[in-house]
């Protein structure tokens, strides 16, 4: 709905909604959050009309304001994809010349023959040492390549010729803002325009017919604040002193009056005279406390200090327009000496506004909580593939989503690794969501290449012994046996298309990459107890389970027997060299879920009343289930060592490619991107001792 505010003057900067319904005024300052300038107010409004409206018109008449805030209102009305009419009404400088060039997709840029632009680099105000200036001076280079990009869509010069304007602060009139290209359309000239009153005092290179325009309005709206400031001095002198100024009532001296003014009646008589001084000076001191109170409120809300706020006060503005520049300073001065500025970098900051969209694009999936989504999320695809070129400084003007999506996909803008980590980040949490029980009896190493992996079994270290009188120490040898298995090459490819985008098909690079996530943990789940399971022989040519290896249990179903043999035939199992025992503990119940209520019941914390039949495994060992054993034999079960203690089972990645990953092309088989899912992955079994079967009964 058009948000309703009070008729004021020009000079007291509103932000509006035209009685028309679809026309916002943008107004003052660019960031200034009581006019209703700021950044979240303008899109709200943008928002609102747009979704009100077949087209939206925006009437512009500022100075400029603050880069972070004027580029939201920006992409906001950039990407509306419906037509923007833009209407200069006096003058759009700095940050509003840049708003300016957000018409089009199929609206105008008008502006009036006596109407102003204005471009210059972008500025701001830096406390600290030369390192924080550095800093300050290379965000700066980063916005005036981000605000040349904006400017460079339409203008038909080249950037060096933009560079050079830049630097000299350079206003365009209409008839050569034409020919720049930076307007479509010159329109009758404003005729109030002298009413549209602004301060041009911080411009350097202001032309004389901009002042004479805006700047002499100021200049006069200025001088009758001035007036009405001094007026309770000078009225509160004269109550104090009538003879100060000759009797004279300070209202209508001429020093607040043009020279032209007729003479003042006489007066009937001295208490009427005193009467009207004693009323000017309340009515000015009640306006006053009005307004050091409307200040102090205002400086709350921004949390100034006491001190900032008093400070503000003693000056005696006169204004709440002027109390809230000297707000507005304070403010911008408090911020600037904190690190980061005011300001957010854009185009030069990719990895943030990768992460910003990876995160809008995953909430919008589903993948993500909605908490952690941001303005990208409710974006379609072909929005957020416009957004990167224009971040890029891609012209898309008169682009439509077909030619959009094909540009994305094939430049070197960030889109095509904004759907890689999408796909990489959906890829990983499929991964990292399946159960891989292997994980707490395994060992996990890294290989520097796909050449065979060799472990030696560490076998039993030698005893210690006394050292004799001479301080000898007699060396000791280490027996060990030595198993070999190597990485293998697992993957599949994914094709993100020109369709993919234009169909905003998220499925393609979010529920399809998880679902291959999920498929390499299941892939190395298999690999890993597929080793047990099939009773991979060793390198002593026997069995991983054997008779030998004294890890075979006698086979019977799961009981307080079974499992006490088991636990017992690992604890004295024999170092390599079969002289010290290893005392094992059967940390780990590796059953099928066929058996899985068995063993609850048999590890469970019930005891009996009867303290001769208290449960000995009570919280003895950790069940681990795993359907797969049901595939293979559904009545067999194993206990497993802790990894710690000795190497059972060892698993190995690609060194820096721990677990699934990702590589990207784009593709000439297909029109988009190709994504490729890798899993350099391989295990074996190094030490038998640490794992234990029965063939259950």
């Amino acid at each position: 709905m058009p948000r309703t505010t009070s008729k004021t003057s020009a000079a007291d900067s509103k932000l509006m909604i035209g009685s028309d319904g679809k026309t916002l005024l943008i107004y003052g300052v660019i960031g200034d959050w009581w006019e209703g300038n700021d950044a979240l107010t303008l899109a709200q409004e943008i928002d609102a009309l747009i979704d009100a409206n077949d087209e939206l018109n925006v009437r512009i008449h500022s100075p400029g304001g603050y880069i972070m805030e004027g580029l939201v209102v920006y992409n906001r009305l950039k990407y509306a994809e419906k037509p923007v009419n833009i209407h200069i009404d006096g003058m759009a400088a700095s940050m509003a010349s840049v708003i300016a060039m957000a018409g089009g997709n199929g609206g105008k840029i008008s502006m009036p023959e006596n109407a102003w632009l204005m471009i210059h680099k972008p500025i701001n105000g830096v406390f600290g040492n030369a390192d924080d200036m550095r800093k300050m001076a290379d965000t700066l280079d980063g916005f005036e390549t981000d605000i040349s990009n904006i400017y460079m869509q339409r203008f038909t010069g080249s950037r060096e010729e933009l560079a050079e304007m830049l630097t000299q602060e350079t206003w365009i009139n209409a008839q050569d803002a034409l020919a720049y290209g930076l307007i479509d359309e010159i329109v009758e000239p404003v005729k109030a325009a002298a009413s549209l009153a602004l301060n041009l005092s911080d411009f350097e290179n202001a032309p004389k017919a901009a002042i004479q325009l805006f700047g002499e309005s100021t200049a006069s709206t200025a001088k009758s604040m001035q007036g009405v400031t001094t007026m309770p001095n000078k009225a509160e002198e004269q109550a104090k002193n009538p003879a100060a100024n000759g009797g004279a009532d300070p209202i209508n001296t001429a020093q607040n009056e043009p020279q032209s003014r007729k003479p003042a009646e006489p007066r009937e008589s001295a208490a009427a005279d005193k009467s009207d001084v004693t009323e000017a000076v309340n009515t000015a001191l009640a306006a006053r406390a009005q307004l050091n109170a409307d200040i102090r409120a205002l400086a709350q809300k921004v949390r100034l200090s006491d001190a900032e706020t008093n400070a503000i006060v003693d000056k005696n503005l006169g204004s709440m327009e002027l109390a809230r520049e000297a707000i507005l300073e304070v403010v911008a001065d408090r911020d600037s000496k904190a690190q980061p500025s005011n300001f957010v970098t854009v185009n030069h900051d990719t990895s943030m506004l990768r992460e910003d969209i990876t995160k809008g694009l995953m909430a919008k999936a589903g993948l993500m909580d909605h908490k952690e989504g941001n303005d990208f999320t409710q974006m379609s695809l072909v929005e957020i593939a416009r957004f990167c070129l224009q971040n890029a400084g891609v012209s898309v003007g008169g682009m439509n989503n077909n030619a959009i999506a094909t540009k994305a996909m094939h430049t070197t803008s960030d889109f095509p690794n904004i759907l890689a980590d999408v796909a990489n980040k959906s890829l990983r949490a499929g991964y990292d969501a399946y159960p891989r029980t292997f994980l707490p009896f395994s060992r996990r190493v890294s290989a520097n290449d796909f050449k065979p992996i060799n472990r030696a079994q560490l076998g039993e270290a030698p005893a210690l012994e006394k050292v004799n009188e001479n301080g000898e120490f007699k060396h000791g040898t280490m027996g060990d046996g030595k198993e070999r298995y190597n990485l293998e090459t697992y993957g599949k490819i994914i094709s993100l298309t020109r369709k993919t985008i234009i169909n905003d098909d998220l499925d393609a690079f979010t529920r399809v990459p998880q679902s291959f996530g999920d498929a390499a943990a299941d892939l190395e789940n298999s690999v890993v107890w597929g080793l047990i399971i099939n009773n991979v022989k060793m390198s002593d040519n026997k069995a991983l389970f054997h008779a030998d290896h004294k890890n075979l249990g006698t086979g019977g179903v799961p009981s307080e027997t079974t499992l006490s043999e088991a636990r017992k035939m690992m604890r004295v199992q024999k170092a390599l060299n079969g002289t010290r025992n290893l005392n094992l503990r059967a940390q780990y119940a590796l059953v099928p879920a066929a058996l899985e209520t068995t063993f609850q019941k048999l590890l469970s914390a019930i005891m009996a009343n009867d303290t001769d039949n208290v449960n000995v495994f009570t919280n003895s060992m950790e069940l681990i289930v795993e359907p797969l054993l049901d595939y293979a034999d559904p009545k067999a079960w194993y206990v497993a060592a802790a990894p710690n203690r000795i190497d059972t089972i060892e698993y190995a990645y690609l060194t820096g490619e721990e677990g699934v990953y990702i590589e990207t092309q784009n593709g000439f088989e297909v029109d988009g991107v190709q994504i490729k899912a890798v899993l350099d992955f391989g295990a074996g079994v190094i030490d038998y001792r640490g794992l234990l079967k029965n063939a259950g009964q």
